[in-house]
């Protein structure tokens, strides 16, 4: 079997991104995560964080090998420090048993989506997000849904890595990028990087 490719992915379902866009969105992930169930990739983690009101809710844990999420309600307060620091601690964890096991792994995939908008200040967070890079090597790419400017208490994120924008209502070509490269990578012998070209972006994103 394939080493295991675990992918942390923290969603935006905030006030600041609601309406007919965010009702586009959450249909482009559902049919992200039917994908998934269709190819049902044995060696592929997936834990999903949202906002709920004053915590991240964990809509699929990395326990669940089904690809079922519980609903991505809208409208809900933008924690994105706690959800950062609630994505990293599980992601640490799963490593850390697999580790111990003897389980091969991929390099861990971190990828935030959101509208760069947070009630909470991301500089633990990110701080203890970074010192995790470094202790594994990780692939994380930050995209943001908006043109907003990015707010002070979201710095700390940009400086990390800059965000790439997803262009509006193309969801569901980001998400099926998405789909196609995490099971191109869990398809893919471990010596063998999986790269990302520009071309791969240029229908859905701004970089």
């Amino acid at each position: 079997m394939n080493p295991r490719l675990l992918i942390t992915m923290i969603l935006d379902n905030s006030a600041a991104f609601q309406g007919e866009k965010f009702d586009k969105f959450k249909l482009a992930f559902e049919n992200m995560l039917a994908k998934f169930n269709e190819a049902n990739p044995k060696n592929i983690d997936l834990e999903i964080i949202a906002y709920d009101e004053f915590s991240p809710i964990v809509l699929k844990t990395f326990k669940e090998k089904e690809f079922k999420a519980k609903p991505l309600e809208p409208f809900k307060m933008p924690f994105l420090g706690k959800s950062i620091d609630q994505g990293i601690k599980d992601l640490k964890a799963l490593c850390e048993y697999y580790d111990e096991k003897g389980v091969q792994m991929y390099k861990p995939w971190v990828f935030v989506i959101t509208n760069a908008y947070s009630f909470d200040d991301l500089d633990k967070p990110v701080a203890d997000m970074k010192a995790f890079f470094m202790s594994q090597k990780v692939l994380y790419m930050p995209f943001i849904l908006s043109q907003r400017k990015i707010p002070q208490n979201v710095e700390a994120l940009q400086k990390v890595k800059a965000f790439m924008r997803i262009k509006e209502g193309a969801y569901e070509e980001f998400f099926n990028w998405f789909f196609n490269m995490a099971t191109k990578r869990a398809n893919t012998d471990i010596e063998t990087s999986v790269k990302f070209d520009r071309a791969d972006f240029e229908e859905w994103a701004v970089l």
